[in-house]
Formats: structure tokens, C-alpha cells, sequence
């Protein structure tokens, strides 16, 4: 059975870190982003406005694609996009993409890394002044809004009976330290593909 472990939460909160260490200790497993498929597609079909020529269905079924071909895939994700500042948080991971992933036996496990929106302020202005990464958000109250989109969208795809949800708070713990936690808490839902303590 293959599996994807969707890690996600607001800016900053740690998704790409933890998703780089899982990639070691797990065994045949990627890291594979599903924003990653609007880039590959726009480069195979020679496009360069992607977010407007090709539609989230097309993405989605790359990335099931890739999700069937994989052991297990762990994608970077954010649960919820704010597409203007205009409009309210929606959700990146549809309905349909969940019910296509279960109809191919695909497993899933829905991470949500929690962290506090001033660490996350505060990590993501660090982030933008060593690397000038633009920021998503500019103010607190920005990034209170999007933690509370993201935890809300990640509670909508945990709704579903076949998607297994951790929490983790990457505020309290180093990647490594999450990485084991969420080690255990699969071992707990009796996951086939991690490795013995002892071997890892």
C-alpha cells in the first residue's frame, strides 16, 4: 500500500524541515510537494503562467499519479491559501483529491505542526532578512489568521474516517524530536513501513 504524509501549517512552522528529516529515516520515501505539479506540468507543456493555465484537477491528478508510482510520498503542504488579501483562506486539499487517494488504496496521514503566530512572525521575518524569501504575512494579526485557516482546514481533511491526524508542536520540539513523535504515533496506528527504533 503506498502511503503520503501530508505535513502542513502556517509560514515558517517548520513543514519543509520536518518533511527533509522524515525523508531520512523512512525508508522508500520522497519528498514531492503538490504545489510541485503546477511547476512540472507548466515545464513540460511550456507554459510560464502555470497558476493560470493549469486548473488544481490537473494538478491534483499529477499528484495521485506520483502518490501511486511512490512507496511513500511526504508533501510540504498548507492546508489552506489565501489567494488576495481581499478574499477568506480555501482549501488547497479537495474532497476529491482525498476520496481519488482512497479509492487507490492510497493511505493517508495528515500532519499539522502548531505552532504560536508570533514564533511564526517572528522565524519568517528572520527568514525573509537572510534570504529575502518574501513574506506571506506582515503583521500578527495576519498571522493569527492563517493559523487559525490552516488548523481549520487540516481538521476538515482529518473529518474524513480514513485519513489518520497528528498534531505536533514544532514550537516545543527540534525536527529530529518531532520526527520521533510522529515515529511512535504511527507505530501506535500499526505502520507497516517505519523501521524498528533499533534500526533507525
Amino acid at each position: 500500500m503506498s502511503t503520503v504524509i501530508l505535513i502542513g501549517g502556517p509560514t515558517a512552522c517548520g513543514k519543509t524541515t520536518l518533511a527533509r528529516h522524515l525523508e531520512k529515516v523512512i525508508p522508500n520515501s520522497i519528498s514531492f510537494r503538490r504545489v510541485d505539479g503546477f511547476y512540472e506540468l507548466g515545464k513540460e507543456r511550456g507554459i510560464k503562467n502555470i497558476f493560470q493555465e493549469i486548473s488544481s484537477k490537473e494538478v491534483d491528478e499529477y499528484f495521485l499519479k506520483k502518490c501511486k508510482r511512490e512507496e511513500v510520498v511526504l508533501s510540504d503542504v498548507h492546508y489552506a491559501v489565501q489567494l488576495s488579501r481581499e478574499t477568506e483562506y480555501v482549501p488547497t486539499i479537495s474532497q476529491e483529491l482525498l476520496e481519488n487517494l482512497k479509492e487507490n488504496g492510497i493511505e493517508v496521514i495528515a500532519i499539522y505542526l502548531d505552532c504560536s503566530p508570533e514564533t511564526c512572525l517572528e522565524r519568517e521575518t528572520i527568514r525573509f532578512q537572510n534570504t529575502g524569501k518574501p513574506k506571506r504575512n506582515s503583521s500578527l494579526k495576519e498571522a493569527i489568521l492563517e493559523q487559525q485557516s490552516e488548523k481549520e482546514k487540516w481538521e476538515d481533511v482529518c473529518s474524513h474516517d480514513f485519513v489518520k491526524g497528528i498534531l505536533l508542536n514544532s514550537e516545543l520540539f527540534l525536527p529530529e524530536e518531532l520526527g520521533e513523535i510522529a515515529i511512535q504515533e504511527w507505530k501506535k496506528k500499526g505502520k507497516s513501513f517505519i523501521k524498528d527504533r533499533n534500526d533507525l
